[in-house]
C-alpha cells in the first residue's frame, strides 16, 4: 500500500566496538526518529539503549516524514563482542526482519509514518554491542541506496 518494504539482513563481527557509544544517528532529512524498545507498541515512549541478557527481541523503530514513494527500506544489523569462531561462521542466527504491520501512510508530499524492524536470534540475543542501519532502496531496480539513520545499542554485559 505505501510502497515500501521493510526486509532485513545481518553481518557478525567478531571483534570490540572500542568506540562504541549507543545511541544515534539520523542521516536523512526525511527521518524525525529513531528509537529502540522490546514491546510491541506502535512508537516506544522511552528509547531505550541498554537491554539485559534474557532479551529475546529488540523492535527498532523508524518514524519518517514526506519520504520519496517508490522506495523500499532495508535494515542490517551487526553485533561487535566476543564470540566463538563456530557462531561467527553460522552468525547466531540473529537478524534483523520487518517488524509486523508498517504505519505508512502516502500523500503527494511522499510517504510519512513509523516503519519498525525486529532484531531477534534462535533464543535470547547474545550479549554484545549492537548497530542497526536503516537504508531505503529503489524498489524497482535495487539501485541508489540510501542510508536513513543507524540505531546503536547494548544486550547484557559490555565485555561479551
Amino acid at each position: 500500500m505505501a510502497a515500501l518494504l521493510a526486509t532485513g539482513l545481518f553481518i557478525v563481527t567478531s571483534t570490540t566496538g572500542e568506540d562504541f557509544a549507543p545511541g544515534e544517528e539520523i542521516l536523512s532529512p526525511g527521518v524525525a526518529d529513531i528509537a529502540a524498545g522490546t514491546g510491541e507498541a506502535p512508537f516506544p515512549r522511552t528509547d531505550v539503549s541498554r537491554f539485559d541478557g534474557s532479551t529475546e527481541v529488540v523492535r527498532v523503530y523508524l518514524r519518517v516524514e514526506e519520504l520519496p514513494p517508490g522506495r523500499r527500506m532495508t535494515a542490517t544489523v551487526e553485533r561487535y563482542g566476543r564470540s566463538s569462531a563456530l557462531s561467527r561462521f553460522f552468525g547466531g542466527g540473529i537478524r534483523a526482519e520487518g517488524g509486523g504491520e508498517d504505519r505508512l501512510s502516502v500523500s503527494q508530499s511522499g510517504v510519512s509514518g513509523v516503519v519498525s524492524f525486529a532484531v531477534r536470534a534462535e533464543d535470547a540475543l547474545p550479549a554484545g554491542e549492537y548497530a542497526v542501519e536503516v537504508r531505503s532502496v529503489r524498489a524497482e531496480s535495487g539501485e541508489e541506496t540510501l542510508v536513513l539513520a543507524r540505531k546503536y545499542f547494548v544486550v547484557g554485559d559490555r565485555q561479551a
